[in-house]
């Protein structure tokens, strides 16, 4: 092989090898930063599913105790409204009823006593 060509094929495999080490040397860059990345992430998921499996705590449970005792009580306030609401709806539909019949049986004896003259003009 002419010594010119044999150059050229050293500055070849040269270059070969500089890419090589330059795509190795990349890639060790990357797998560090991922190993750190993934590290960070992977801390954090940890970190988060702990705090999701303690229970809540209250910086001041004396605090938390009067109001989950004021929530509840406005929570059975308002159920009691809701009962005696129903039973006034359910009072006054029971009243229009009964007026109604009533009215109808008032109807009805004032409609038989003039078909049979129970009540007579003076």
């Amino acid at each position: 092989m002419p010594e010119d060509q044999l150059d050229r094929l050293n500055r070849a495999i040269e270059q070969l090898f500089a890419l090589t080490r330059d795509a190795a040397n990349q890639h060790n860059d990357f797998a560090v930063r991922w190993t750190a990345e993934h590290g960070s992430i992977a801390s954090s998921v940890a970190r988060i599913e702990e705090r999701m499996k303690m229970p809540p705590v209250c910086a001041y449970p004396a605090r938390c105790d009067i109001l989950e005792a004021r929530v509840s009580k406005v929570e059975q306030e308002a159920a009691d409204l809701k009962l005696t609401r129903a039973k006034v709806e359910g009072g006054w539909k029971s009243v229009g009823v009964i007026v109604g019949w009533i009215g109808g049986a008032v109807g009805i004896a004032s409609g038989l006593a003039v078909i049979f003259g129970l009540f007579k003009k003076p």
